[in-house]
Formats: structure tokens, C-alpha cells, sequence
């Protein structure tokens, strides 16, 4: 599924808040991957930051599309839309990890830590749902990071560094993803009946 996406922003952010990311997009006929240059304007103050956020689009004929692609069950069967579903809201989520442990509850499908459902609510025809992406963010040890973890083990302290490295995840998100088309000519052309023009403004 990982594989499947529709749309993904990788690559890594240092912590001079420079870095390089990768934007591919497999929706369109002609998958697209483009290489770009990011600059958050000033130091990240919560170290080097590596991330791989995949977008699925949750409408019909974007399920039936990623059905297409090759979304199969444990037995090699190709799944239905309903399972399709089901496998994208069970393994939705943006984790994050440090020395390859995942830092809990950061990535369960239920926490929203980048608060993508509240900014979609604020523009949904121009955000994603938390129920959309799957994905990793990788970041440096808590000396280097300032990223600390809660004494419970229950997340992250919400201090500075972890509230820049929403900030930054979701900055190299915007800046990256939604500078880019939404659309692709397949889909222009099935539902282009009445369409007089189409603005990217």
C-alpha cells in the first residue's frame, strides 16, 4: 500500500532550515517527480528532519484507481473499495521516530499531531484529512533535536523544537505538495461536460 500512493512529498530538512525535497505524483497517467529546493527562513531549532508523507485521495474513482495500481489483501487478492477503505483508515498516520522506535502516540490513526483535520475544516477543497496520509518523520536524538519525550513515554513535551517541527513538516508539506496541480488531464477530460474554463489562480 505504502507503494500506492497518490502523491508524495519526500526528503530532508537540516538544521539550518535548509534542505531538498522530493515531489512525485502517481495519479496522473504520466507519473510525475519533480526535485525542489526548500528554505523554511531561519533554523529549524528542533535539529535535522527527514520525512516520507504519502497522500491517497479518498473519493470513488480514487479508490478505484488505487485499487488499479495494485492494493491487494494478505492473500494476493485484489481488494474492493469497502476493504480499500478500511486498510487506509487502519493504517493512516503521520508516525514519528527516533533511532528507528516510533515515538507513540505520534502516528496512530486516531492522533492527529499535525492537526490536518482542523485545517481542513478551515478549507477542505484545498486540505487533507489526517485519514489521507500515511507516513514518517525522522528526528535526531533529544541533545541534538531538543524534540524531548514526555516522562510517560506519551508523545512528545510540547515545547519550541516540537512545535517548530510541526511547523516545518507542515511548511515543507504546503510549499511542496500544494504548489503543485491536483488535477490531471485524464480526469479534466472525464468531467469536462459544461467546464468553460479552469483558473490555477
Amino acid at each position: 500500500m505504502f507503494e500506492l500512493y497518490d502523491y508524495k512529498i519526500s526528503g530532508t530538512i537540516n538544521a539550518d532550515g535548509k534542505g531538498k525535497l522530493t515531489y512525485s505524483l502517481q495519479k496522473a497517467r504520466n507519473s510525475t517527480t519533480e526535485n525542489l529546493e526548500f528554505d523554511f527562513g531561519t533554523k529549524t531549532q528542533c535539529g535535522c528532519v527527514e520525512f516520507d508523507i504519502r497522500v491517497y485521495d479518498r473519493e470513488p474513482t480514487a479508490i478505484e484507481a488505487l485499487i488499479n495500481r495494485g492494493l491487494k489483501d494478505e492473500s494476493g487478492n485484489y481488494v474492493g473499495k469497502l476493504e480499500a477503505r478500511r486498510l487506509l483508515d487502519q493504517n493512516n498516520g503521520v508516525g514519528v521516530y527516533r533511532n528507528g522506535f516510533r515515538i507513540r502516540p505520534l502516528g496512530d490513526s486516531d492522533y492527529d499531531w499535525l492537526k490536518l483535520n482542523e485545517a481542513r475544516v478551515q478549507n477542505p477543497s484545498k486540505k487533507i484529512g489526517s485519514n489521507q496520509v500515511i507516513g514518517t518523520v525522522k528526528i535526531e536524538s533529544e541533545d541534538i533535536s531538543n524534540l524531548k519525550e514526555k516522562s510517560a513515554r506519551d508523545g512528545l513535551i510540547d515545547n519550541e523544537a516540537y512545535k517548530n517541527l510541526i511547523k516545518l513538516v507542515s511548511s515543507a508539506w504546503t510549499d511542496g505538495f500544494y504548489t503543485k496541480p491536483r488535477v490531471d488531464h485524464e480526469i479534466l477530460a472525464e468531467h469536462s461536460e459544461g467546464l468553460i474554463a479552469l483558473s490555477g489562480c
